[in-house]
């Protein structure tokens, strides 16, 4: 009998991929005075990251948390962590870097841009995120079971979403890849949040978008899984099984009662 869930946050809680589009659309209007260049000015700034990141340290730290490619541009490096504060110092030059690899390519000269672009990102992207409409009827459905919720990335970002979206108070307890320093589908960061929260693997089921982080990780831990379609389907699909598998967060509430 299930009695606790692990939820993820970015594509299962919170629509992150809306967010995204609506930030750089936004961005697109500002910047290149056409809102509807926000899709090219996305994958722009993703190829862009991708060229700049040699320009970080601690590489393993960041693949272990599992930062998303815009991250360098939302954290305020905050933590106790030595490997934070380095990241804070070099984060300016890649963010420079990449900005100014963005404006090239959409034929923008005036690099003077540069700062007030990073500065529009830094302070407006929490803006644009919201839960999914069936968020909160999901989480009060299930007032039954422990809810926690298990996420990747740096603490003050994604704490800043979950504040943001108003699910603080809907679950028991956070746990998030930042604080340890490692994180999905890694085995030793899911036995750490079962520790850390007193549950019990078998009677805990994660509930995630994300073939290769959520559901992986279930299976290597030997919990149970319940995959959320329309995520990221970056590995095959075949290749990891779920224990089931859902459209809506809103048919979790009855599925459970049968897993």
């Amino acid at each position: 009998m299930i009695d606790t869930l692990f939820i993820d946050l970015d594509g299962t809680l919170v629509e992150s991929r809306t967010a995204l589009m609506n930030l750089f659309m936004n961005m697109a209007e500002t910047y290149l005075g056409d809102k509807n260049r926000g899709e090219d000015l996305l994958r722009s700034f993703r190829k862009s990251c991708a060229d700049a990141v040699y320009t970080l340290p601690h590489e393993d730290y960041l693949n272990g948390i599992g930062y998303g490619w815009d991250n360098l541009f939302y954290s305020d490096f905050s933590g106790d962590d030595p490997r934070l504060h380095n990241l804070k110092i070099a984060s300016a030059e890649y963010q420079h870097l990449v900005v100014k690899s963005v404006l090239k390519e959409c034929g923008v000269s005036d690099f003077t841009l540069i700062d007030s672009i990073i500065g529009f990102m830094f302070e407006k992207w929490v803006d644009y995120y919201r839960p999914f409409a069936d968020a909160y009827s999901f989480l009060s459905e299930c007032e039954q079971y422990k809810k926690y919720i298990v996420t990747n990335g740096f603490v003050d970002i994604q704490m800043r979403k979950i504040q943001n979206c108003d699910l603080t108070s809907r679950v028991e307890g956070i746990y998030i890849s930042g604080k340890y320093g490692i994180g999905k589908p890694d085995v030793s960061f899911f036995e750490s949040v079962l520790r850390d929260t007193g549950a019990d693997k078998n009677s805990t089921v994660i509930i995630g978008d994300n073939l290769s982080t959520d559901i992986l990780g279930a299976t290597n831990t030997g919990m149970k899984s319940i995959y959320k379609k329309a995520g990221h389907v970056n590995i095959d699909i075949n290749a990891v099984q779920a224990t089931t598998v859902i459209e809506n967060l809103s048919e979790i509430p009855r599925l459970l009662l049968t897993l």
